[in-house]
């Protein structure tokens, strides 16, 4: 049974009996069994293993731990049970008894030995594969996931081992001249293990025999960099040494052996000396473009600017040595007026690969069957650059070869039977801060953080953009990073700003544009006209004027051009500067264009109302939509649309301000988007339509969107401010009479008597509301009246009274079937239940009003709701109960900015903390609690202050 035990450490700790895997227990048993093997049948004294598997932390009783770990892991050894002859007693320790050759560690060492013995004899090939049978003992981290200090020792103590063995074997590929296969391999390990000199010196030897003397030189001025930056020191002697010689082309560096000349092209235009980040997308291809491939394909599309061809550029250079054929590169014009023909392409490869131009045949197909006979054999690495299409690009791949493929074009090649098809995005932020940093110089970045930040902001992190941008500063050493942003700050003039020498993103973008039909071209300058971040099919059907099939095959084209991103299915959107650029070109048609898309919105949010709240006052006395909008289905469909839309909706109706449409607009989103919209926004966009319409004479959507600022002021506990606009737009809708504003005004005017506890203004707001919301059959205005009158007879000791008006603005509610309007009526019902000693009662219409807030994604009441069951719990006494539930308020209104109802939690939370015996904590949030009603001037500042 021992003759068949075998064990591997170098890696995860495995064992085996025969071909069967151990179970070998838990880590502090499999550390005990690493312990005892790396002895190699040598005894472990019990305070050493101790000492190895807890150092400073043992347990309270260590030997006794450890003598349960042996017991444990005996019958893992054997099986068969006592007597034990693996893991046998020695005086005061234990050892372990394995045949030779069960222990990798101890067959790596024997290599290893062998390996020096043939090299010291001159047998080098011997000795390297001697070192090559070492290293395929290996599987990963050497005892990954064992604790203890001796596991941990071992483990660096293995690895150095690997290393030094690795360095070995790549010192003999070297002095057997295998140096340009190496290339790559050493510049992995050096990127691995950066610290390492000795794999630097053996990158710039390989690289300087390879004819690379110039990027041999670059490893060592990258070293000493990061030496200086990590350690704070210089390269060692060997490496200044090797770096004196490759100065002075010292004839000591030649390869011992010389490898036979041989003519290859290699057409790679120079690396980006500054590339930067990439480094998934760059290990992918460089993974795809692997040693032994068969062929690959790996096309890479994007806008103009986004760096596909320097991408491209790199990566072959990265696995250049992996196709010892060479290399074939071609600029194919694609956006040009007249893209570079296959036939013309074909022939300049031929001659490049030793066809002799005589022989070169005309027909394209001929040329294309010459050119894959001659790569048949051949590992090259073929670059196609800024194709036009796939058609172009078809004659031009190889055909059962193990050569490889990189291709670059703005358009999406959908038609190539590509390994890999790649989007190419901008850079992130911080590759770009990084870009610009290399350019234009770490300490200006230093000094002027920020600037920089904004600087790659106004680039929209493109890497042509950036590029032009740190060089314009690059070159002008008077200028200071922030003249730089004032000068990009204005959006008219930034692609302006955007150009130096022979660069210029107004050009490149041109070339992409002036590759569209008329239809596109018109697309491309109209859907540019929202403020959006993106748009949906259907948005751009109302923009453009057409049908959705017309306008979504319009919207492929663009994003097949490179001219529109779709980050997802259905909807599209532009890179920022391509919008720019598309806005900055002639159309007539732009303020028609957004009127249209005003138009839709307003058309799709009453659709959204009608399923929301059928009867809602929102959509009465509204003027008609040319679009029919969108339908939908349910609540489910209505909620996805807000989803999506909610950002486009905030832009297009604050743009499209001095539109008489968006008022109305505004005005159904009050209901309908009120939990995706922060009161914020919404109070941004009814200012900016009250002004124009104010400019334009128009006092309906004057005197509606002065509804909406009153109602957010409101919200937002601006309580003068409010009823000031509140009051305004009251007098204008009688002025007018207009009794949607009228009715509107009054609710708004109730709720803020109630928060200034002014209850008998609001009883005569409401009461004057009630009749009004009834003659226009406003069921949901109806119920809301009744809930805030319940809590106004209430706080006036109104008792049966308020019962009554809650319950029959439940039962109103509850008859029309809409779940959130109900949930709304129970919390109301709830409050006045509470006032009047029925907790249970009042309990339960909070819980099923959080549940009915939460099924509609209302945040606000789910908040109020939460805040009502702490309010509850701590009256009962449940204070641990209070506290979760108070916590929980605090959350969800910290979340949507509703920072009264916060200030509210936080009082409660507060106390529940307090009745748990967390005096301080209760008193912490009881100040943040009263800094926030302070800060809003409101009633409950004198209430926190008494409990403080």
């Amino acid at each position: 049974m021992t003759m068949d035990l075998r064990f591997a450490v170098l890696g995860p700790l495995r064992g085996w009996r025969g071909e069967k895997p151990l179970d070998l227990g838990r880590p502090q048993q499999q550390a005990l069994l690493a312990l005892l093997l790396l002895r190699q049948g040598r005894a472990l004294s019990d305070e050493a293993i101790v000492d190895g598997l807890w150092g400073q932390a043992p347990p309270a009783r260590p030997t006794h731990a450890m003598r349960i770990l042996v017991s444990r892991l005996r019958p893992v050894l054997e099986p068969d049970g006592s007597p034990w002859k693996v893991l046998t007693t020695v005086s005061g320790g234990y050892a372990l008894r394995l045949p030779p050759g069960a222990l990798d560690a101890a067959v790596f060492e024997e290599r290893m030995e062998a390996a020096d013995k043939a090299r010291a004899a001159g047998e080098l090939s011997r000795s390297r594969d001697l070192l090559s049978e070492a290293l395929a003992l290996w599987s990963g981290v050497p005892l990954l996931g064992l604790p203890g200090p001796q596991a941990e020792a071992h483990r660096a103590r293995l690895t150095e081992r690997r290393l030094l063995a690795l360095e070995q074997r790549l010192e003999l590929d070297l002095e057997l001249g295998r140096h340009q296969r190496l290339v790559a391999e050493l510049t992995s390990l050096s990127e691995e293990f950066p610290l390492r000199e000795r794999l630097r010196v053996l990158l710039m030897l390989a690289l300087y025999r390879s004819g690379r003397q110039a990027e041999a030189l670059a490893v060592h001025a990258a070293t000493r960099g990061l030496l200086a930056d990590e350690l704070g020191v210089d390269p060692g002697p060997e490496l200044t040494t090797l770096h004196q010689a490759i100065l002075r082309a010292d004839p000591a560096l030649a390869a011992p052996v010389q490898a036979p000349a041989r003519t290859a092209p290699a057409q790679l235009p120079a690396d980006v000396v500054d590339f930067t980040g990439r480094q998934a997308l760059v290990g992918e291809l460089t993974g795809l473009l692997h040693e032994g491939a068969s062929l690959v394909i790996s096309s890479v599309s994007g806008i103009g600017g986004v760096g596909k061809t320097a991408l491209a550029v790199h990566v072959a250079h990265l696995v250049r040595d992996r196709y010892p054929d060479g290399q074939l590169y071609v600029d194919l014009r694609g956006v040009e007026a007249a893209p570079l023909a296959p036939a013309a392409v074909l022939a300049a490869f031929l001659r490049a690969l030793g066809v002799s131009g005589d022989t070169i045949p005309e027909d394209l197909d001929e040329r294309a069957a010459l050119y894959r006979t001659t790569l048949a054999n051949l590992r090259m690495l073929v670059v196609l650059d800024n194709a036009a299409d796939a058609d172009q690009v078809r004659p031009l791949l190889p055909g059962a070869t193990a050569s490889g493929v990189v291709i670059t074009s703005r358009a999406r090649l959908i038609g190539l039977n590509a390994d890999r098809m790649i989007d190419l995005a901008a850079l992130t932020t911080g590759e770009a801060l990084e870009l610009f940093t290399r350019i234009v110089g770490t300490a200006r970045v230093a000094a002027e953080r920020q600037a920089a930040e904004q600087v790659v902001a106004a680039c929209a992190c493109l890497p042509l953009a950036v590029r032009i941008a740190a060089s314009r500063l690059a070159a002008r050493p008077g200028w200071t990073i922030a003249s730089l942003v004032a000068r990009l700050a204005d959006q008219r003039r930034r692609l302006a700003e955007l150009r130096t020498g022979d660069l210029a993103m107004e050009a490149t973008f041109s070339l992409g544009y002036g590759q569209l039909d008329v239809g596109q071209a018109r697309a491309f300058r109209l859907l540019a006209v929202p403020d959006g971040d993106d748009f949906s099919v259907a948005a751009a059907a109302a923009v453009l004027d057409l049908e959705e099939w017309a306008a979504e095959d319009l919207c492929e084209s663009l994003a097949d051009a490179g001219l529109l991103e779709a980050p997802s299915p259905g909807r599209y959107r532009y890179h920022d500067l391509l919008k720019l650029y598309a806005r900055g070109l002639p159309e007539q048609d732009r303020d028609a264009a957004l009127h249209r898309l005003v138009d839709f919105y307003l058309a799709t949010a009453r659709s959204a109302q009608s399923v929301l709240e059928p009867d809602a006052l929102s959509t009465a006395r509204q003027s008609p939509t040319a679009s029919p909008g969108l339908a939908f289905a349910g609540h489910p469909a209505v909620a996805g649309w807000l989803d999506a839309e909610v950002a486009n909706l905030f832009h297009t109706t604050l743009q499209a301000a001095s539109d008489p449409a968006v008022a109305d607009l505004l005005y159904v989103l009050l209901y309908v988007a009120r939990v995706h919209l922060r009161w914020e926004q919404i109070r941004q966009i009814a200012q900016a339509i009250a002004r124009a319409a104010a400019e334009r004479g128009d006092r309906r959507s004057h005197g509606l969107a002065r509804t909406a600022v009153a109602a957010m002021l409101i919200y937002q506990r601006s309580l003068k401010e409010g009823v000031e606009e509140g009051t305004a737009a009251l007098a204008l809708g009688r002025a007018i009479g207009d009794p949607v504003i009228v009715v509107e005004n009054l609710q708004v005017l109730g709720a803020a008597a109630m928060i200034r506890r002014d209850y008998e203004s609001a009883i005569g707001h409401l009461t004057e509301a009630l009749p009004l919301h009834r003659e226009l059959g406003d069921v949901a205005g109806v119920g809301a009246a009744l809930g805030i009158l319940s809590r106004a007879c209430l706080a006036l000791d109104r008792q049966d009274e308020a019962v009554d008006l809650a319950r029959q603005g439940v039962e109103l509610v509850r008859e029309t079937g809409r779940s959130r309007d109900l949930g709304t009526r129970l919390y109301d019902l709830g409050i006045v239940l509470h006032g009047v000693g029925r907790c249970d009662e009042a309990a339960e219409a909070w819980a099923e009003s959080l549940t009915r807030h939460r099924a509609a994604g209302d945040r606000l009441m789910e908040g109020g709701a939460l805040f009502r069951l702490a309010e509850c719990h701590l009256a009962a006494g449940l204070f641990d109960e209070a506290r979760a539930r108070a916590e929980e308020a605090v959350a969800v209104n910290v979340e949507i900015d509703a920072v009264w109802e916060q200030a509210r939690a936080l009082t409660t939370l507060g106390k529940a903390l307090s009745q748990l015996g967390q005096e301080e904590s209760g008193r912490a949030r009881l100040r943040e609690a009263l800094e926030i009603f302070e800060r809003l001037d409101v009633p409950e500042a004198a209430d926190v202050r008494a409990l403080l």
